[in-house]
């Protein structure tokens, strides 16, 4: 699937679970169940050490889910994504050097918690996507409603909350 592709399913999802997996065994059931319910997109987080293997059992057994990377904070994790099957990334932050091995590797990255800075900064390098995190008890940060209004030309994705 192209990138333009894996945005569009990350648009039209609404809500993307994000998995912090201890098993990655669990995994693949774990998607089963969830596009069975009606959600195709599956952030997988790299929190844990079985999440590439989840990611990449989910990419491989799972043709209906979207694989997305969750948590991506270095270059190296960049190739490992790819080669586990991701078809979209997501990162807490904004790096250039992971922003960088992202264009190189074919991605484009959805930045989470960024504040206005550095919002203009993934726009002015040609970005147009940002994921939207919930602070605590489904509220943002203060200051990022006005954050989000400076850059209305960068889309959103919401992901569930994760437990």
């Amino acid at each position: 699937m192209d990138e333009t592709a894996a945005i569009a399913r990350l648009k039209r999802c609404g809500v993307i679970p994000v998995v912090v997996i201890e098993d990655a065994s669990r995994a693949v059931d774990l998607a089963h169940a969830l596009v069975a319910g009606g959600v195709d997109v599956v952030e997988v987080t790299l929190r844990r050490p079985a999440a590439l293997e989840a990611l990449a059992a989910i990419a491989k057994s799972v043709p209906k889910a979207l694989p997305v990377a969750g948590t991506v904070v270095t270059p190296a994790q960049v190739a490992q994504v790819r080669d586990a099957g991701a078809e979209a990334v997501v990162s807490p932050g904004f790096s250039e050097s992971v922003d960088e091995a992202l264009r190189k590797a074919g991605f484009q990255l959805a930045s989470g918690r960024c504040h206005g800075v550095r919002l203009h900064a993934r726009r002015g390098r040609g970005a147009d996507h940002r994921q939207v995190l919930p602070g605590r008890a489904g509220r943002r940060p203060a200051g990022a409603e006005g954050a989000l209004r400076s850059v209305p030309q960068m889309n959103s994705a919401r992901p569930a909350a994760s437990a």
